[in-house]
């Protein structure tokens, strides 16, 4: 399922943010870019929701390549911290509900 963004913009020429879940695994995937940093750049639907909250790296796509923080809230909240308005990520992040 598509996944609408705010604080962030999809990136052109590549697949919207999107969420699928698979029995108790739920991979979330896309590519990002203008992200806000610390602010909800979009949220995870109830049935997809971690009940811990999720802690991933994501390497920002250079040059330089750096890496950001990925959060994925159990309220559903997805927030990148280390990450400047003008960088791009690409990520799959997987984890169980």
């Amino acid at each position: 399922m598509s996944i609408n963004t705010a604080n962030a913009s999809n990136v052109e020429g590549r697949q919207v943010t999107r969420a699928k879940r698979s029995g108790d695994q739920v991979s979330v995937i896309g590519s990002l870019k203008n992200i806000k940093e610390g602010q909800v750049v979009f949220n995870v639907p109830t049935a997809l929701r971690p009940a811990q909250q999720i802690t991933d790296v994501v390497i920002i796509a250079g040059p330089p390549y750096s890496i950001c923080e990925f959060n994925v809230e159990t309220g559903g909240n997805v927030k990148i911290y280390n990450i400047t308005t003008d960088k791009t990520i690409h990520f799959s992040i997987n984890y169980l509900v």
